[in-house]
This record gives C-alpha cells, sequence and structure tokens, in this order.
C-alpha cells in the first residue's frame, strides 16, 4: 500500500483510512479487510506507534489507529463505526446477518474481541504488563516509556492475571462456538454466511498466532511479542479456529498483509 501522511490526506475527498504503520494491529486489519470485502476503495494514512501524531490529533481528535474519516464527516474510531459506515456506503455483501437474533449474537461476539476489555484489549496489556522498562520494549526507548505510560502497564502482575483470565474467557467462548459447527464444511461462524465476525476474528487471532511469513512478513521481534507462549492461553486456542483465520485470509483478505 501507498500511504499518505494526514496533512496531505485531510485535504483529500473520499474514504481515508489511518492504520497504524509498521505493526500488525488487528483493529487496522479488520477495517482494511471490511472496506475490501465491500469493494470501498480508500486511501492508507499514516499513524505511527508511539509517536505523538499530533496532525492526526488535530484532525481525528486523538493519536491511534484506525479511524476511518470520509469526506467531511466525523471520524469513526472504533469497529462498530466504521463497520456501519461500510455497511451504508456499499450494502453488499452484507456483514451483518437481515435475522435480529443473529446480528445480535454477531456483534456480542465482535464486542469479545474487539471492543474495550476484550481480546485485543486484555492482550496488548497482557504483552505490555511484562515490559519494566521501557527498554524491554520492541519500540524506540522514548516512545516505549511514552506506551508504557498510556497503557499503565507497570502495575505488572496484577494486569498481566487480569488479562489472561479474561482472555481465556473469550477464547473458550469463541471455542465454543466453533465446537457447534463443522467449519471444515459450513465455513463462516454464524449464520452460515460471511460476517464481520470472522473478519474480526482472523484479524485479532494474529495477536495469539501470527500469519507465517509469506502471508505476513513480521520482523522477528514483532512475531515473538505476538505469538503467545503462555501455556493456558495456547490450551484456550483452539485449532478450528486458527484453521478458520487461515481460511479467511486465503479466500477474503487478500494476502499478503502490507504494513
Amino acid at each position: 500500500m501507498k500511504y499518505l501522511e494526514v496533512e496531505q490526506a485531510r485535504q483529500m475527498p473520499g474514504l481515508r483510512l489511518v492504520l497504524t504503520r509498521g505493526f500488525l494491529n488487528p483493529w487496522g486489519e479488520a477495517a482494511k479487510a471490511v472496506f475490501r470485502i465491500k469493494g470501498i476503495p480508500f486511501i492508507p494514512v499514516s499513524q505511527y506507534a508511539g509517536e505523538p501524531n499530533l496532525a492526526l490529533k488535530e484532525w481525528t481528535g486523538q493519536t491511534a489507529g484506525p479511524a476511518a474519516i470520509y469526506d467531511d464527516e466525523p471520524p469513526r474510531l472504533s469497529w462498530g463505526p466504521v463497520l456501519h459506515l461500510a455497511q451504508r456506503l456499499e450494502p453488499e455483501p452484507p456483514l451483518l446477518p437481515a435475522q435480529s437474533d443473529l446480528r445480535i449474537r454477531v456483534l456480542g461476539f465482535c464486542e469479545e474481541l474487539a471492543g474495550e476489555d476484550g481480546l485485543g484489549w486484555n492482550r496488548r496489556l497482557h504483552t505490555m504488563a511484562q515490559w519494566t522498562t521501557a527498554a524491554e520494549s520492541p519500540f524506540p526507548e522514548k516512545n516505549g516509556e511514552r506506551i508504557l505510560v498510556k497503557y499503565a502497564s507497570r502495575r505488572g502482575k496484577e494486569v498481566a492475571d487480569r488479562a489472561r483470565s479474561r482472555m481465556i474467557e473469550i477464547l473458550g467462548a469463541m471455542a465454543q462456538l466453533a465446537e457447534k459447527k463443522d467449519l471444515a464444511r459450513q465455513r463462516y461462524l454464524i449464520g452460515g454466511q460471511l460476517t464481520v465476525l470472522d473478519v474480526i476474528w482472523a484479524a485479532f487471532c494474529n495477536l495469539l498466532d501470527p500469519l507465517p511469513p509469506h502471508i505476513c512478513d513480521l520482523p522477528n521481534e514483532l512475531r515473538q511479542m505476538y505469538t503467545v507462549t503462555d501455556p493456558h492461553l495456547r490450551a484456550a486456542l483452539s485449532p478450528a479456529l486458527l484453521d478458520h483465520r487461515d481460511f479467511m485470509y486465503t479466500h477474503h483478505m487478500e494476502p499478503p498483509i502490507s504494513l
């Protein structure tokens, strides 16, 4: 992908998608996939992990990615508003079931994966809580210090233990969902059709077991950071759900990943 800087992108019309450069950000991966599945073109815009991103803050009121900005509309800053923007811009293929009970289940599971206190949130805390100094992070030291402060990871073991328990709970619920399906034959998690849950699971699964190098060419230090080694978490990660992640990237999510 060819990225633009914030100052350039801010002057352009259409859909601009702010993404974290050089990192496997699952929120950004999910946003990219949703727009691509629907055939909605977007302009990738740079956000830099651990940097001040002052121009982005001036534009969107915050400093993180992803953020989706369409024309002069307010920025969409989380997975739900991004999804609903995509649904509005291009209804087909639908990524939410028409049946209300199935739609509620899809949205609930997505929030468990991508929302505050969800899988991604707690995996980030679990990783960062194990850094006791900025030098232990994969970021330049001044940026590592900023990230440590931002995520309050100095609480160490307390944060890591709570995050581990929450992730095991969420992975258990996902495994139960997978067990009700034969994902080798019925390829989608809810309703027998592709939904945003399939997309979000595939993106967030990479925080626990990254895709192989020919699909996602991560630097070694980042691959190690993303690969879960905690035995309780490894045991909670369903092989069927890993296979489902691979299926999604092969058939729907346009590999290889460009960071």
